[in-house]
């Protein structure tokens, strides 16, 4: 969505049916205004990957609400609208069912308007004072948090030189995806319709403390169509991220315990300082570091059920010096009811999130299908599924698996959630920091685990990435240099 303050206009994309009934629709109704419909059915497209249902935020809706020429315009009336003449679905939310935590209600387009999805090249002018204002007040408030923790890499993002080669895109997505994959399709439409309105729509308030930008968000096929200055982009990656950041956590959780004679509360102590210094502390959502520490101070300390350290120390040999996911593939493929292969091609089951069934996933290499595994087994809940991959995956490591669970005991997201922000105080606060002050004018885009640059710098940012990160952690990740 793109906003003129000056005008006071708002611009967004709207299949064209759905704005020809909405349009028809809205005649003569008093509290019913086609700019606020407008904007809602943007947020509902806008925060949907494809056509599912997500979540809005009912104080942040009702921070929209306004009165004009003595009428009062709520989100509640219009989405109560918008549902009964059919333009979008809700599903009322959960009041802590089953053991479940309070989800706000959700929301989708309907099917008959998201078949003409494709039509969203068309953009809609909308005037309305309180909206522009609103969002523009919602939007400065979130870069401005951006900017102040990362100045180094949001001076970047909304620069006017950057560019997409919008026809090419739009030649290759519609050469590449039929209506048999119809969402994918969407999704990379709608990224390369809306580049440059949204180039200057980032954050960094989400629970990864990670920097979300239009650049985080882009379909990995679309990057060869971005250029900046003219310029091709190139980007250094850490390989195997995720399991060198799980082989950090358990070297600063185990050394203070290793050959240390301490008590319960020195340790926890000691492990706790470890942990909090892992992240950044500013970030808004804080998980509770103190429990966690306290768990995994009963764990090492169980007399009854020792930690067999040559476990922990044969996991951190095998992400730093050798290939972990090369290692679980060929552990697991052993028994062929865990990977087995089908029309040469590496399957395995596992847990679906979102359909709450196990499916066969397939891989075209043995490490693809390792990895998988791998991560899934880092961030399952400690409460089996029966997921033979993952499962097994625990035999192999027990040990390890028994000390980063301890970060689920109140959340089993919350593992995942600790480790980004790990990620995240590396990469933005430390690598990209140092860089940025020794180089101020290379160019610096970051994508969770990855810093990007113009192909001109690549060289060199792959060679200050490898000297930090090894200060960093103590030892030398292997970086990978690839083309966008």
């Amino acid at each position: 969505m793109r906003v003129d303050i000056k005008k006071k206009e708002f611009y967004v994309n709207l299949p064209n049916n759905l704005y020809k009934d909405l349009s028809k629709l809205v005649i003569g109704k008093k509290e019913i205004s086609i700019e606020y419909c407008a904007f809602l059915i943007h947020l509902i497209i806008y925060k949907s990957k494809v056509n599912s249902y997500v979540g809005l935020s009912s104080k942040r809706l009702q921070q929209y609400d306004y009165t004009r020429n003595k009428i009062r315009y709520s989100y509640n009336q219009q989405l109560t609208f918008l549902e009964k003449n059919g333009f979008i679905k809700i599903k009322n939310h959960i009041n802590n069912i089953s053991s479940k935590q309070n989800r706000c209600k959700q929301y989708k387009l309907s099917e008959k308007y998201f078949a003409h999805f494709l039509e969203l090249q068309n953009k809609r002018t909308f005037q309305n004072k309180h909206i522009v204002n609103k969002h523009a007040k919602e939007r400065n408030k979130r870069t401005l948090n951006a900017e102040e923790r990362t100045k180094h890499l949001t001076k970047w993002i909304d620069s006017p030189l950057w560019s997409i080669d919008r026809s090419n895109a739009l030649e290759y997505v519609k050469s590449n995806f039929d209506d048999s994959d119809f969402e994918r399709k969407v999704l990379r439409i709608r990224y390369i319709e809306n580049f440059e309105s949204e180039l200057n729509n980032y954050s960094r308030e989400g629970k990864d403390d990670r920097l979300h930008s239009l650049f985080t968000r882009i379909p990995s096929d679309l990057k060869q169509f971005i250029k900046f200055n003219n310029e091709n982009m190139v980007e250094v990656d850490i390989k195997s991220s995720q399991p060198i950041i799980a082989s950090l956590i358990l070297d600063k959780i185990v050394k203070p315990f290793n050959g240390n004679k301490l008590s319960h509360n020195e340790l926890k102590r000691e492990i706790n300082i470890q942990l909090k210094k892992m992240i950044d502390n500013k970030q808004q959502y804080k998980i509770n570091i103190n429990r966690i520490s306290e768990e995994i101070t009963t764990i090492l300390l169980n007399p009854s059920k020792p930690i067999d350290f040559t476990e922990t120390e044969r996991f951190i040999k095998l992400i730093r010096q050798h290939d972990i996911y090369e290692y679980v593939g060929k552990e697991l493929i052993k028994d062929k009811n865990v990977i087995w292969t089908e029309n040469n091609r590496y399957c395995t089951y596992l847990y679906n999130e979102s359909k709450k069934i196990q499916e066969i996933h397939s891989f075209e290499t043995l490490r693809e299908c390792g990895k998988k595994i791998t991560i899934n087994a880092l961030y399952s809940s400690t409460k089996s599924y029966g997921i033979k991959a993952v499962n097994s995956f625990k035999r192999l490591f027990p040990n390890v698996m028994s000390i980063l669970d301890c970060f689920k005991i109140d959340k089993s997201s919350h593992l995942p959630i600790f480790m980004q922000q790990v990620e995240a105080k590396c990469v933005l606060d430390y690598c990209a920091k140092k860089i940025s002050r020794k180089h101020p004018e290379v160019l610096l885009i970051t994508r969770h685990d990855s810093i990007s640059t113009t192909e001109n710098q690549g060289n060199l940012l792959k060679i200050k990435m490898e000297i930090l990160l090894k200060d960093y952690f103590s030892f030398s990740p292997v970086t990978i240099l690839k083309q966008w």
